[in-house]
């Protein structure tokens, strides 16, 4: 237990009369004023930056660019990797607006693995963005570029994880304690010269990027390779608009009698690549069992029992076990939900495309905290035949990602069930080629270290001249 003493007269200075610790406590050194500056002379980001939201006006015909918040279509230096292909007829409700290079981003979701951002593309009006961003633009004095890496700094970041944020599960935070945020009110002449030190460390960024192959790519090339899949045929599928079939393939391994767009296409390309490859097996055959998790309520005060988030799950196939909220719970069973090593989840739903029935093995040794994955999750445990590493790959590659989204049921939140699972077609060669398939996998992942070392040292070399800018006087 965590005691925590304040006046009543402080909780009174924040108008929503927070109460909880982790605020209290975060406030308790500096405020506002994160980067510690001399008060006179301070601004609140509220008079630097004004929010900006113009809706998208999906015209008639028209094809966009869909981006969600979310690990899958943002890397960790703002820079686009993968869309949504959405119409006027066709698109998710939360992807609605339209930005232009003046406007800058930020996820309103805790712990985005996608910083701020700040576009600047000749075709951005392709692009429609999520309602899960706050959309600002800078006012007169103020390089755009400048807030950016304010924004990016690794003191607001922290800021908005574990002081702001408010919720348990996927937690958000209010943009009005954001733009409670003081800084130095820095004329316009050291920005600029701020942002001419940055430009040498952007630019090698930008050089190491060009060389850098993604995780999801080096899994979909192995695979694409492997089994000598046309993947170029499958996404052009994936991106119809109308969809044809008959009778016969409405029947077919579809019970449920699904005539959804979705539907079709996720059966379609499950078609496709069992005519391109034979090694492609119906998962059913080779799952023992499944086991939907528990959420009990959840807390930040740390206590004998963690529970996984679910950006816990990561393409990479490893489970990221920091990413936690503590209980206390009493449940009797509770050992049934608790993480063993090796075990395979995946996601059951998520409000991005590209992160349902993602797949990630716990690696869980005698120091490891006891862990609960949540209800949000789903433990699946193969017959031997199935080496978890390669399913791993297989459920967050190009195959996975062009059966899960469709396959899944819902429509903001879509859900993968045990059904669906269970119908997944995937390659699965004898062992000892799953074996090999994912130790070549892993090798290739393993060589881009060096290059996500050096990237991570220049990010915090524009971080330290971003705060020497900010504390200057």
């Amino acid at each position: 237990m965590r005691i925590f003493t304040i006046n009543l007269a402080d909780c009174a200075n924040e108008k929503t009369l927070r109460s909880d610790y982790k605020f209290h406590y975060g406030m308790s050194d500096n405020g506002w004023n994160l980067f510690d500056t001399p008060t006179i002379g301070n601004v609140r980001l509220s008079e630097i930056l004004r929010e900006d939201y113009n809706l998208c006006p999906y015209d008639e015909g028209e094809e966009y660019r869909g981006i969600p918040t979310g690990q899958a279509y943002l890397d960790e230096d703002g820079d686009i990797i993968d869309y949504q292909y959405v119409t006027l007829d066709n698109h998710p409700e939360r992807l609605k607006y339209s930005v232009t290079s003046d406007n800058i981003l930020i996820s309103s979701l805790r712990q985005a693995k996608s910083p701020a951002l700040c576009f600047n593309e000749p075709n951005i009006k392709e692009y429609v963005f999520s309602n899960g961003f706050y959309i600002f633009k800078a006012l007169d004095n103020w390089e755009p570029r400048f807030i950016l890496y304010v924004l990016r700094s690794q003191k607001i970041t922290n800021f908005i994880n574990n002081v702001i944020y408010r919720g348990i599960g996927i937690s958000s935070y209010n943009v009005s304690d954001l733009l409670n945020v003081q800084i130095r009110n820095v004329p316009v002449s050291e920005q600029r010269q701020a942002l001419a030190h940055i430009k040498p460390f952007e630019d090698e960024i930008r050089k190491l990027k060009a060389n850098r192959v993604s995780t999801k790519s080096i899994i979909d090339d192995v695979l694409t390779s492997e089994f000598g899949i046309d993947a170029h045929s499958l996404h052009e599928i994936a991106s119809e608009t109308i969809a044809s079939t008959d009778f016969y393939h409405i029947a077919l391994n579809n019970s449920s009698l699904r005539f959804s767009n979705r539907w079709n296409k996720a059966s379609r390309i499950q078609d496709c690549l069992r005519q391109m490859s034979e090694h492609f097996r119906q998962l059913s055959k080779h799952i023992s069992k499944t086991q939907n998790g528990y959420s009990p309520e959840c807390s930040d005060d740390a206590s004998e029992l963690q529970v996984l988030a679910l950006d816990s799950l990561d393409y990479c196939g490893k489970l990221l076990t920091d990413r936690v909220k503590f209980s206390d719970t009493g449940r009797r069973d509770i050992e049934k939900f608790l993480l063993s090593d090796g075990d395979f989840l995946i996601s059951r739903g998520n409000g991005s495309d590209g992160l349902i029935s993602l797949a990630s093995i716990a690696s869980i040794n005698e120091d490891s905290p006891r862990t609960i994955f949540p209800d949000i999750m789903i433990r699946v445990t193969f017959h031997e035949t199935v080496d978890v590493l390669y399913m791993a790959y297989v459920f967050n590659s190009f195959i996975g990602r062009l059966y899960f989204p469709f396959a899944a049921k819902g429509s903001n939140i879509k859900k993968t069930s045990k059904k669906e699972l269970y119908d997944f077609y995937v390659p699965l060669p004898r062992l000892e080629e799953q074996k090999r398939i994912a130790l070549e996998i892993q090798s290739a992942i393993d060589a881009q270290s060096h290059t996500e070392m050096q990237i991570s040292q220049l990010r915090e070399k524009i971080d330290t001249i971003i705060e020497y800018t900010l504390k200057a006087t």
